[in-house]
This record gives structure tokens, C-alpha cells and sequence, in this order.
């Protein structure tokens, strides 16, 4: 089915679930004080029961015209930069006696039906994080529209704690082996820094500002280009509404965002604070490339300042700061791109799935870690164009299959969770193509990482659609930071493992 399939029965679905602080609500009959679980009948004519115990008990109440027998059950997980505990807690909630009526809710004292909150923390686990309840509620019995055990509502509630659980363990420069590095030039011509950490860790970082043009780990390449600034997206069939060049995609192309390139060499810095830290500063200004290969002198742009820090530990941690000229259009994306091996076909990620979200469509995808193949996030549309991105990533791996070697990407500094997005093919491939079986695999892997990402709208298809609060304007600055870690092959692919502890 459509992705969007997902989104609309989230939204359409007939119960819902919120946690409530009953010390502070002012509704009569819910004193006590602590949490609530307060549960809403959206039917207008059908009354909810829970249904436990016999066969016999169901088949009564499955009977009875305008009822619904359901099953209330509850999951407490912690979701922290490292897991997801799924055996913190569960168990089953009941709904008044004699039912739930259409349009009425009911408060269900936390206590009365969950353990306590504090039960939970001695099994909290390190690095940071939050508890989550996951509430689902399922019909028992079969209906004319559906099987049994159809999950008619969920939700995925936040628990707020009473102090935070502990934070990753941050590795002192002392912990970390020496870097060393070199100048010197690629065999395209272009200004690079060798950087070695002994013999099982290379970098080579292009001083042109478009990120690192190798990293191999173990004698394994693990990264082919990147990250690279990104500013431009595949135009959905959506992005392509509007008529006279008034369409998102008319004005992104029109304004050179699918060609951006720098106007001169970047200003550098290069700094080495400790003999395990690198620092490399670049600056520039970016511009539209005109044809033939003549940057379109007086065209608006966008400034760019990035910061590489390397540590001996193997991290790498990328800080952007783009500034875009108020004159450019609605940005579809602001972000990094990176070229991965081909062979690196197997994603895990810590964010909303599993299916395709973004930011305008990811109400009814749940927080959790999930694991595909890139072909798997394909979403094979009648018109290609982006797609497959995932929202609201804490960090992804994107390894070869069977614990081989790959990379994994986290946010860094105080970055909100990512738009993601890895696929096998260019964005060109996909702006070109027009029917699915057209598009051909590129030889890397693509991987985008952005901190801003414009909504996909679809009000209507016609006309550019997208809701003011997903519309990416330009004229102002944003910074965000990713950490990259290179993952030897059986060694540290773990996400539990490496993200227990932090360089910084």
C-alpha cells in the first residue's frame, strides 16, 4: 500500500490515548494526584468493552449491536542513543465495566493498572534517553470490515521521569591514539590531507569543501565522497504543481539549487589542539554553475562555513553553518550527501519507521530501530522523485550485510533528530526518469543526512500545496553537526557497543 496509507489511518483512527498529570487537571472524579492514562471513544455510535476471559465472553459481547470487543494492552520501553529495552514492563488496561460510550473518555489512575514510574528507573540503561508507553488497542473478534486481532488505535506516549538517566561516557583526549597527517594532492588534481591513525584507520579529506574523498577502516573503504552541503531534492510529483515556472521544482532549478558549486577555493584552517584531534575550518560561498561551466556571477547564494574535527578515536564530527541569500526560493532540503559503496546495502536506524515518513507525514510512524535494505526504502512511485526518507533519526548504520563494514552516522552537538535518506540511485537518475523501470542503480550508495527538509504538501497536486509551517524559506542561518564513526568489519558494528561511549 501507499506509505501515506499508514499516516491516514493514525489520524483516522476511532480511539485515543493521552498521559495527563492529575495534580494538575481540574476535571472532577480524578483526584489521587500522578499519572493518568485518559482514553477517548471517538466512535459516534459504537461503545468499546474490554473483552477477557472465555470465548464464550467474547462471542457475547461480539453479539451485541453497536459493541466492540476490545483488548487494551500497554509496553513501557526505554529508548536511549544506544537501544531499546522492550522488557521493562507490559500488561493490559481495563475500560469501565459496562463499556465505554461513543464520545466519552475515561481516566485510568496510572497506578491502578501499571507499576510505578520509579520501579522502572534501577533498569534504566545507560545513554541517556526516555521511557516510552506504547498503548495498542485490538478488536477480539472478526467484523464484517475485519479480521481479529485488528488493531484498531496506538500510540506512543512519552513518560516524563524524575531526572535524567545516565548520559554516555565521553572519552578524555588522553584515551585517544595520535593522528598523523600530511598535505597533499588527489589523483584528480585537487588539494587534500592524508590523515592516518596508525595503520587501521585512513582519511583523506579534499580541502575543497566537499567533504572527505575517502575513509577506510581495516583496509576496508567505507566512504567513497562526502559529506557534502546538499540543498537540492529529487521534485516529487507534488514539487512539480504549479503552472508558468511557478512550481517548487520550476524555481528551485530556475534559482541553480541543483547546481551549487563554490566560487572560489575555501579560506582554511587548520589546527591540531592535541596530537589525537584535528580541526580543519573551511569557508566559502557557493553559487549556481551556468553553462559552460560559467558560475552566474550575480546570482543569489548561500555561505558556507564547515568545521572537520577528527579525533584519534575515529570519530568525525562535522559542524555546518549555511547562511542562504533571502533572494533564493522555499529550500527543498538543508543537509549533508554522501557517497557510500555499493556494497554497504543494509540500514539500521534509531528514529520514526518503518515505513517512508517526512516531516509533513510522520504522525502515524512510531519512534523505534529499524532495519531494511536500501532497495527495501525504495518506494516505488508511477512518477520517480524522492522518496524512502525516514524522519526524526538519532543516528544510522549503513554497513555491508552480516556485520561487514560500514559507517554510522549520529547527530552531534545539540542537532534534532534528521531526515534520512539512502538510496541506490542519484538524485539526477531519479529527476530524469519517468516511470520506475527506467531508473538505473548508480555504483555508490547515496545517504542523506538533513537538518532541515522541506514537507512533500499534497493538498492537491496541482498547484504548489505545501502548509507554511513545512516550507523551508530562505534568507536565514542554520547550524547543525553529524558524527561519523568508520565500523570495521565484526568489530564494533554494534550500535550498543559504539555509541556507549562519545569522543564528545
Amino acid at each position: 500500500p501507499h506509505p501515506g496509507m499508514e499516516e491516514v489511518k493514525y489520524l483516522q483512527q476511532p480511539i485515543g490515548f493521552t498521559l495527563r498529570d492529575a495534580s494538575t487537571s481540574t476535571s472532577s472524579g480524578h483526584g489521587g494526584g500522578g499519572l493518568q492514562v485518559v482514553i477517548e471513544n471517538r466512535y459516534s455510535f459504537a461503545t468499546l468493552m474490554t473483552v477477557s476471559g472465555s470465548p464464550e465472553a467474547s462471542g457475547e459481547v461480539g453479539r451485541q449491536r453497536g459493541v466492540y470487543g476490545v483488548r487494551v494492552r500497554w509496553e513501557v520501553k526505554q529508548m536511549t542513543v544506544k537501544s531499546v529495552q522492550t522488557a521493562l514492563g507490559s500488561g493490559t488496561i481495563q475500560l469501565p465495566q459496562h463499556g465505554l460510550l461513543p464520545g466519552d473518555t475515561t481516566a485510568v489512575e496510572w497506578e491502578s493498572s501499571l507499576p510505578t514510574v520509579a520501579s522502572f528507573l534501577p533498569h534504566l540503561q545507560p545513554g541517556g534517553g526516555k521511557l516510552w508507553l506504547v498503548i495498542t488497542a485490538e478488536l477480539v473478534d472478526k467484523t464484517s470490515w475485519s479480521p481479529a486481532n485488528h488493531i484498531l488505535a496506538w500510540e506512543q506516549l512519552p513518560i516524563p521521569l524524575p531526572s535524567p538517566s545516565p548520559a554516555p561516557r565521553l572519552l578524555s583526549s588522553a584515551e585517544l591514539p595520535e593522528l598523523t597527517w600530511e598535505r597533499g594532492i588527489c589523483p584528480m588534481g585537487m588539494p587534500v590531507l592524508h590523515i592516518k591513525r596508525g595503520s587501521d584507520l585512513q582519511l583523506r579529506l579534499n580541502l575543497d569543501g566537499s567533504g572527505f574523498g575517502m575513509i577506510e577502516c581495516e583496509g576496508v573503504r567505507v566512504v567513497e565522497a562526502g559529506p557534502s552541503l546538499c540543498f537540492y531534492r529529487a521534485p516529487s510529483d507534488n514539487d512539480k504543481g504549479g503552472p508558468g515556472g511557478t512550481s517548487f521544482a520550476d524555481r528551485w532549478r530556475d534559482a541553480g539549487l541543483d547546481r551549487m558549486v563554490p566560487v572560489a577555493p575555501p579560506k582554511l584552517d587548520i589546527k591540531t589542539p592535541q596530537p589525537s584531534i584535528l580541526i580543519v575550518t573551511a569557508k566559502w560561498r557557493m553559487q549556481p554553475e551556468g553553462p559552460p561551466d560559467e558560475l552566474e556571477k550575480y546570482a543569489p547564494g548561500i555561505e558556507a562555513h564547515v568545521e572537520y574535527t577528527v579525533y584519534g578515536s575515529g570519530d568525525v564530527v562535522v559542524d555546518a553553518q549555511v547562511t542562504t541569500d533571502i533572494a533564493l526560493p522555499p529550500l527543498p532540503r538543508v543537509g549533508f550527501h554522501m557517497q557510500l559503496p555499493r556494497q554497504q546495502t543494509q540500514v539500521t536506524w534509531h528514529g520514526r519507521g518503518p515505513e517512508e515518513c517526512y516531516p509533513d507525514r510522520k504522525a502515524g510512524s512510531m519512534i523505534g530501530i529499524y532495519s531494511k535494505t536500501v532497495s527495501e526504502l525504495h518506494v516505488p512511485y508511477i512518477m520517480p522523485g524522492e522518496c524512502g526518507g525516514r524522519a526524526d533519526v538519532e543516528w544510522a548504520t549503513v554497513s555491508r550485510p552480516e556485520g561487514g563494514a560500514g559507517i554510522l552516522v549520529s547527530t552531534a552537538r545539540d542537532t534534532s533528530p534528521m531526515q534520512m535518506n539512502v538510496s541506490q540511485y542519484r538524485k539526477e537518475t531519479l529527476e530524469k526518469a519517468r516511470h520506475d523501470h527506467e531508473l538505473k542503480k548508480d555504483a555508490f550508495i547515496h545517504l542523506h543526512m538533513d537538518a532541515l527538509h522541506a514537507g512533500l504538501g499534497g493538498d492537491n497536486s496541482w498547484t504548489p500545496a505545501t502548509l507554511a509551517e513545512y516550507i523551508l524559506h530562505a534568507g536565514s542561518t542554520t547550524r547543525f553537526s553529524v558524527r561519523l564513526r568508520p565500523l570495521a568489519a565484526n568489530i564494533g558494528t554494534d550500535p550498543d557497543q559504539v555509541l556507549s561511549t562519545a569522543a564528545v
